[in-house]
């Protein structure tokens, strides 16, 4: 069962109050220089509340043919995503280990998330 999983990953069940909702917002610039005019080139951004993330991504294209360019604008976008996504995962890694090492019981922190 799907929640026995959770449970057994120090996930908790729902609690009986609603937790405000946060929100991250993630912004994507693609850029395309005169210089290499056939390489697209993609920055995401995580904003939280502490700190800013960036990922990069790049694509070349070989023509620049409207939808050549647009499927390299996208997979610079895809590429810059999954770097950012990669960097938080490790970030979040980095923060749990650091809150276990203090003797944060599990329960309580998520240790080993």
């Amino acid at each position: 069962m799907p929640w026995q999983d959770h449970e057994s990953q120090g996930c908790r069940p729902a609690m009986s109050r609603p937790i405000p909702a946060t929100s991250w917002p993630v912004e994507i610039e693609i850029r395309e220089t005169d210089a290499e005019p056939t390489c697209s080139r993609a920055t995401a951004r995580l904003h939280t509340r502490d700190e800013t993330i960036e990922g990069q991504g790049e694509a070349g294209c070989r023509s620049r043919h409207a939808d050549t360019v647009q499927v390299s604008r996208q997979m610079a976008a895809a590429r810059a995503l999954t770097d950012l996504a990669h960097q938080l995962f490790e970030l979040a890694a980095t923060d749990d280990a650091a809150a276990c090492a203090h003797g944060h019981r599990a329960r309580e922190t998520g240790c080993g998330l």
